[in-house]
């Protein structure tokens, strides 16, 4: 009976909010494309990250990042 109940409840809230804010918004329209990770600039040398090498870890190692600099 509980779970009915708060399915009411959830159905008059969604009929009482949906005229006044419309439907979900499911992606983001009008927003610029984000720069590939590859094309951006690295925060430490300033170079294309696409230069640099990086080094992955494991369970015991740090990944690093080689700088072309």
């Amino acid at each position: 009976m509980e779970e009915r109940r708060s399915f009411r409840w959830a159905k008059r809230l969604n009929r009482t909010f949906f005229p006044v804010f419309g439907p979900a918004q499911l992606s983001p329209y009008g927003e610029p494309d984000k720069v590939p990770v590859a094309d951006r600039n690295c925060p430490m040398c300033g170079h294309v990250m696409s230069a640099h090498v990086i080094e992955p870890g494991d369970v015991y190692r740090s990944t690093k990042l080689h700088c072309p600099s």
